[in-house]
C-alpha cells in the first residue's frame, strides 16, 4: 500500500504544491513483514490464511520422504525457562523414501501476546539445521539450541524497561514448534517464562541496549497493531499525508544538527588545519614509529590503533576516503599497500572498475543469487562459497596489476521488506535471523583465506527508485528498526 511510488502517488514531499527533491519511505506495518504478517494475523482467521499463503515461510520439497523423532524435551516442557540459559533440542532425522537426500529443521518460537502491549508476531525463527546427504534408511540426529533471547520482543515504548531494550515477558502460552516450515504446529514444546526477562545489555560485548532510534519513528502516527490488523492497516498516502511546512524540510539538513558554520572535526586529536592540497606525486610523510604490520591479529579495541591512526595527516585520511571507491589507498609511511576490493554480493563480479585502461576483476565466478542460496538453509555450503571466493582472491587480477582481491563488497544483509524491493536478489531473507546465519557463514569462509568483507546494505535499503536523487529518508518505529537488524546482530 505504501511501497516505492505509493501506487502511483508519489514519495516525495510537497511544500505549498510543490513537489520537493525529498523522498521517503513510511515503515507502517511495524514488524509485520513478510511471515511474521501473515502467520499472525492468519492465527486470528484460518479460513483467511488459507485463501492468502500457498506456500509458508520455510516450506520446501524433496525427491524422498523423511521421518522425525524429537529427542526427550523434559527439561523444557512444561517448565519455567531461565533467560539467560541455552536449551537443546535433538531431533533424529530418517530417510524413509528411495532416493538419498537432505532435510531441514526449523525451530520457531510463540511468545503470548497482550493486547495493547508489545507488538509480537506469531512465531518467529529461532533455530535450524540441515542434515547430511542421507541414504534409503539412513539417520542423522541433530541438535539445535535455542536461547531465549532470540525470542524477545523489543520494547520501544519502554512499557517494561526504562530505556527500550528486549523483553519475555512473564506468561504462560509459551512454545517452540519443531517444524517443517512457519506454519506447522505438529511437534509443539510448551513451556512458561515466570517473571520478565529483560536484556538490556548485548550478550557478546557488554553495549547497553536502549532506544536510539525514536525520532525516526515519531513521524508515524499509526503503526500496524495485531490488535486492530483491520483499523491500522497502511493507506496509500494521500497530498495531505505527503504536504510538510518548509522549517521541515530545512530538519532534514545536516546543519540542522551541527550547526551552521561548524565542524565535526575541530578538536577533535585528528584535525589538522587544511594547507593547499599538494599533488600526490609530492606528498611526502616522516618515517612513522608504528606499521600496519605490527597490528596484524590485534583486537579492534586495542589502544596500538590510535596511535597508529595518530600518525596520519588530514590530507593522508582524505585521499584514504576520498579514493576509496573499489579499492584503498597505499599509504607508504605505515606500510599500507593498495588494495583491490571488488563488489559483489555473487561473487567479486564488479567488471565495471578500469585503473589505467585494464579491468581489475577477471576470471572470476558468479555464484547464485543471496535469495537462492537461503533457500538451500545450507550454513556448511555458504561457507564453502566464501572459502571459493577467498581462493579466487588469492588469485587475484592475473592480467592486470596482478594484486589479490584483499576486500569483498558483501554480503548484502537487508531483508525482503516485500517481493518487489529493488535488490531483493542481493538479499539472504525477509527474516534476519536466516540473514544473519547465512551472513555469519560466508564471512567465515572467505576470512579462512584472508579477506574481509563489506557487510553492506545493513538495513532499510527496499527501493532503488528515487535513491540516486537526493536520497531516501526512511520513517520507521525502533521496534521494526531492531526487528529487521537483531538476528543479524547476533551472528554478525
Amino acid at each position: 500500500m505504501n511501497f516505492a511510488v505509493n501506487n502511483g502517488s508519489g514519495n516525495s514531499y510537497l511544500v505549498n504544491g510543490t513537489e520537493q527533491d525529498a523522498h521517503f519511505v513510511d515503515y507502517e506495518e511495524g514488524i509485520y513483514v513478510g511471515y511474521r504478517y501473515y502467520e499472525t494475523r492468519g492465527a486470528m482467521d484460518e479460513a483467511w490464511y488459507e485463501e492468502q499463503v500457498v506456500y509458508p515461510f520455510g516450506y520446501g520439497l524433496s525427491y524422498t520422504s523423511f521421518d522425525w523423532k524429537l529427542a526427550d524435551v523434559s527439561a523444557l516442557e512444561g517448565k519455567a525457562i531461565d533467560g539467560n540459559q541455552t536449551y537443546e533440542i535433538s531431533v533424529t532425522v530418517t530417510n524413509t523414501g528411495d532416493v538419498a537426500g537432505k532435510d531441514v529443521v526449523e525451530l520457531y518460537g510463540h511468545a503470548p501476546y497482550t493486547e495493547g502491549g508489545i507488538e509480537k508476531s506469531e512465531v518467529v525463527l529461532v533455530g535450524f539445521a540441515k542434515t547430511k546427504l542421507l541414504a534409503p534408511g539412513e539417520s542423522e540426529t541433530l541438535t539445535l539450541s535455542f536461547h531465549p533471547y532470540y525470542l524477545a520482543s523489543y520494547d520501544d515504548e519502554c512499557r517494561k524497561t526504562e530505556k527500550g531494550g528486549f523483553v519475555l515477558e512473564a506468561g504462560e502460552g509459551y512454545a517452540l514448534y519443531v517444524a517443517k516450515n512457519a506454519h506447522d504446529r505438529s511437534m509443539a514444546i510448551p513451556f512458561q517464562v515466570e517473571k520478565d526477562q529483560v536484556f538490556t545489555e548485548a550478550a557478546k560485548d557488554g553495549y547497553q541496549v536502549e532506544n536510539r532510534f525514536e525520532e525516526v519513528g515519531d513521524h508515524i502516527e499509526t503503526y500496524l497493531s495485531r490488535a486492530d490488523f483491520a483499523g491500522t492497516f497502511p493507506q496509500t498516502p494521500t497530498e495531505d499525508d505527503r504536504t510538510v511546512e518548509a522549517g521541515f524540510m530545512d530538519l532534514l539538513t545536516m546543519e540542522a544538527y551541527i550547526g551552521s558554520g561548524s565542524s565535526l572535526d575541530v578538536d577533535k586529536p585528528w584535525y589538522a588545519e587544511r594547507k593547499p592540497r599538494q599533488k600526490r606525486k609530492e606528498m611526502t610523510y616522516e618515517n612513522t614509529e608504528y606499521k600496519l604490520y605490527d597490528l596484524i591479529g590485534k583486537d579492534y579495541d586495542d589502544p596500538l590503533w590510535d596511535k597508529l591512526l595518530n600518525q596520519l595527516t588530514y590530507e593522508q585520511i582524505g585521499y584514504l576516503i576520498g579514493t576509496g571507491n573499489f579499492n584503498t589507498a597505499e599509504i607508504a609511511n605505515i606500510d599500507k599497500p593498495k588494495t583491490t576490493d571488488p563488489d559483489g554480493p555473487a561473487g567479486f563480479t564488479n567488471f565495471m572498475t578500469v585503473i589505467g585502461g585494464t579491468a581489475t576483476v577477471y576470471d572470476t565466478c558468479f555464484y547464485a543469487s543471496e535469495c537462492v542460496i537461503a533457500a538451500t538453509w545450507n550454513t556448511e555450503l555458504v561457507c564453502k562459497m566464501g572459502e571459493a571466493i577467498g581462493n579466487e582472491a588469492l588469485i587475484g587480477n592475473e592480467r592486470g596489476d596482478g594484486r589479490v582481491y584483499s576486500g569483498w563488497y558483501a554480503p548484502a544483509v537487508n531483508i525482503h521488506r516485500t517481493p518487489f524491493s529493488g535488490r531483493n536478489w542481493e538479499y539472504y531473507s525477509e527474516d534476519g535471523f536466516l540473514a544473519g546465519r547465512m551472513a555469519a557463514s560466508v564471512i567465515e569462509g572467505a576470512s579462512e583465506k584472508g579477506v574481509y568483507t563489506y557487510v553492506k546494505h545493513f538495513a532499510v535499503n527496499d527501493q532503488e527508485t528515487n535513491r540516486d536523487t537526493n536520497g531516501l529518508i526512511t520513517w520507521l518505529s525502533e521496534q521494526s528498526l531492531r526487528k529487521s537488524t537483531c538476528g543479524r546482530l547476533r551472528w554478525l
